[in-house]
């Protein structure tokens, strides 16, 4: 009896072939280089692209084969508001520089017949802008 109650040696990401990083949470997947202050895989280094996808947009590793790293853009963006937050603390920051609220990108300034206004630099993708 004592024999069926023993616990089970199994490693079960060998068995159903699952890479542990896999499990991480999603806000551990993405990064912030802050060098160049771009996303970048937490996996592998790489930079990370914007895409939309059926699901949705969605930062992927650029290094797509090789690497299936896929973060929403909504865990992107908060992900890049902690980064932001944690440089209000320590940096004089610019309203230049801030984030996307959407997906996390830069925010660039421009000016049309209207005035001016701020726009996502992923505009084919995300098209998130506020006048200011």
């Amino acid at each position: 009896m004592l024999a069926h109650h023993s616990p089970i040696a199994i490693d079960v990401f060998a068995r159903y072939h699952i890479d542990p990083r896999e499990i991480r949470p999603l806000n551990e997947r993405i990064v912030i280089d802050k060098k160049n202050e771009e996303f970048a895989c937490a996996f592998c280094g790489a930079p990370m692209s914007i895409r939309k996808t059926k699901n949705g947009v969605v930062w992927s590793c650029s290094k797509y084969p090789a690497c299936k790293n896929m973060v929403p853009a909504s865990v992107a963006a908060q992900v890049a508001q902690a980064f932001v937050d944690e440089y209000n603390r320590t940096h004089f920051w610019t309203s230049r520089s801030k984030r996307c609220p959407n997906c996390g990108g830069k925010m660039q300034e421009r000016r049309n017949r209207y005035g001016r206004f701020r726009e996502c630099i992923h505009t084919a993708v995300c098209r998130y802008r506020e006048n200011g």
